[in-house]
């Protein structure tokens, strides 16, 4: 791809994130409140004996939050190379974005659950300007932003298990925390899942 396509491109799947945390993936309201029942809940989570406390999004402040844990439901999983995309719904009815560094494609899917253990969050924003030409986008003159958190494979509870080396898109380069080494409180054997 040229230059001019792969920002074409990138536009493309912010515009497409921005629309999805916005509009809630359109999931009526009625549905949501079933959706968000189904959202565990383990309130501390004990890793590595390390406790993790449980937080909603509204909760995460901007930058690294050290031991903290998050809860949430898969609502999509837009179609993205590296690193995997997510759009994300807390317990509350709060929707993010998430991006998952060095995780095969397909190995979260939306309706599953997602513990994230001490998240990077930054707010991603781009100006009205940067979608003119842009196929699809429909921006307002305050342009587009949504929530995002960031983290690694070795940072992902998946359905209440911790990612093994087969969730990894290249296990031998993998700088994170092996999974493996992840130990949970006697309370959670390991392999076992939160719900």
């Amino acid at each position: 791809l040229n230059a001019s396509d792969t920002i074409q491109e990138v536009c493309q799947m912010f515009h497409e994130i921005h629309r999805m945390v916005t509009c809630q993936c359109n999931i009526p309201k009625s549905r949501l409140q079933s959706v968000l029942a189904a959202i565990p809940s383990v309130d501390p989570l004990v890793v590595e004996n390390k406790s993790y406390p449980s937080r909603f999004l509204k909760d995460l402040s901007e930058g690294h939050n050290h031991l903290i844990a998050v809860s949430l439901l898969v609502a999509a999983a837009p179609k993205a190379d590296t690193p995997i995309r997510l759009v994300v719904v807390d317990k509350e009815g709060e929707f993010a974005a998430v991006s998952v560094y060095n995780m095969k494609d397909g190995k979260v899917k939306p309706g599953d659950h997602i513990t994230i253990l001490a998240p990077w969050v930054r707010q991603c924003f781009l100006p009205a300007t940067a979608f003119r030409g842009v196929k699809g986008a429909n921006v307002a003159d305050d342009g587009c932003s949504y929530r995002c958190l960031q983290l690694s494979t070795g940072s992902v509870l998946h359905n209440g298990i911790s990612c093994d080396m087969s969730y990894y898109e290249r296990p031998m380069a993998v700088f994170t925390a092996n999974p493996g080494s992840l130990h949970f409180s006697p309370s959670m054997p390991p392999n076992k899942s939160l719900v």
